[in-house]
């Protein structure tokens, strides 16, 4: 057998590694607003409470969450500014507030991910910040009643944390897989300090 090595295994190493950041970071520094992103997964919530969901991003003002039951489905959607839930009995208006939008927008992670830049309004920068604690650097944008902060400034991202008002969710990313030319995270945990949710993605579907 032929032996290879440690410098030769550390450059191949070093060589994959860049080859997956660089690709991330290709897709998070695009500005490219045209794009939509549809989800699929299976969720499983701490305390044994299981559904299904589907998510659709068209753009920073329309989207759509859905939390499917086995005996009904649940569907929230935002269209600049405009607020609806469908449980089906018919859609009816939400009460309009940045706390539904927000709670919409913040389960298309994907979409977060690959444009977090832009569907910030341009408006996040690479600063110090606290988290839970302790002091850190992340890509962070803020806003009167929410802010989000995604770690760490650069390469493949481990958390997103998104506070609205006295609500902190965890947002952490596992299971990275190459998916139509970029490196995405195709199991996600969402932590809201009392409640832990699961979602195992089976479909992303990027379009542009």
């Amino acid at each position: 057998m032929r032996s290879v090595s440690v410098n030769t295994l550390m450059l191949i190493v070093h060589l994959i590694t860049a080859q997956f950041l660089s690709t991330f970071q290709i897709a998070q520094a695009s500005d490219d607003l045209d794009f939509s992103v549809s989800t699929k997964a299976r969720v499983e919530v701490s305390g044994g409470e299981m559904y299904s969901t589907e998510t659709l991003y068209e753009h920073p003002g329309k989207a759509t969450f859905q939390r499917k039951y086995t005996d009904r489905v649940i569907t929230l959607r935002v269209d600049d500014g405009k607020f609806w839930r469908d449980d089906g009995s018919g859609e009816t208006p939400m009460e309009g507030s940045e706390a539904n939008k927000e709670f919409i927008l913040g389960h298309q992670v994907h979409a977060w991910l690959l444009h977090f830049d832009a569907l910030s309004g341009g408006k996040s920068s690479c600063q110090d910040v606290e988290i839970f604690g302790k002091k850190t650097r992340g890509i962070r944008v803020e806003h009167e009643q929410f802010s989000k902060t995604l770690l760490p400034c650069e390469g493949r991202p481990v958390y997103l944390y998104m506070q609205f008002g006295d609500t902190n969710v965890q947002i952490s990313f596992t299971d990275w897989r190459m998916h139509q030319g970029v490196e995405l995270p195709f199991r996600v945990s969402f932590n809201d300090g009392t409640r832990t949710f699961l979602y195992f993605y089976d479909e992303i579907v990027i379009t542009e």
